[in-house]
């Protein structure tokens, strides 16, 4: 029989991982200092970090809305060998990547994503800089989608 001591240390092994799921699933709103360029309570930018089954339920909330975007920033090989139907490909190895990333229209909503999540990660902290107003960055990139067993297009 465990005393309440040990159910407590139990419980609390979870509790403290579950906060931080939960404060990452929620997201997290830039307002202050972002790699160094100060931003204003106008110029915020609502940067949210979701794993693929929500990036599925944010698509499927947005069906033919022009003002969301899937933008997939890998390498065009990686994109013909499988990408999320109506994703945009913009080559984050491509020399014209940050002028193109800066030429977008900032005022639309974007879910970036990779092959992992380092790119996308990068591309949103960019995207952040420039003050687009919302942007989520899907967690593990296109192997967590698939690891989900979510579908793509080849």
């Amino acid at each position: 029989m465990q005393s309440k001591l040990d159910m407590m240390k139990i419980n609390s092994g979870y509790i403290i991982p579950m906060v931080l799921m939960v404060t990452l699933a929620a997201g997290l709103t830039v307002t202050g200092e972002y790699f160094g360029n100060p931003l204003t309570a106008e110029q915020s930018t609502v940067l949210e970090e979701i794993n693929p089954v929500e990036a599925l339920l944010l698509i499927h909330a947005n069906p033919g809305n022009p003002g969301f975007i899937i933008l997939d920033v890998r390498t065009p090989e990686e994109f013909t060998a499988g990408h999320i139907e109506d994703a945009v490909n913009l080559d984050y190895r491509g020399e014209t990547f940050n002028e193109a990333i800066s030429l977008l229209d900032k005022t639309r909503s974007y879910l970036v994503y990779c092959q992992r999540g380092s790119r996308s990660g990068s591309t949103t902290g960019m995207m952040a800089v420039l003050h687009f107003e919302e942007v989520f960055n899907m967690l593990g990139g296109i192997e967590a989608w698939q690891a989900a067993g979510l579908p793509l297009l080849q």
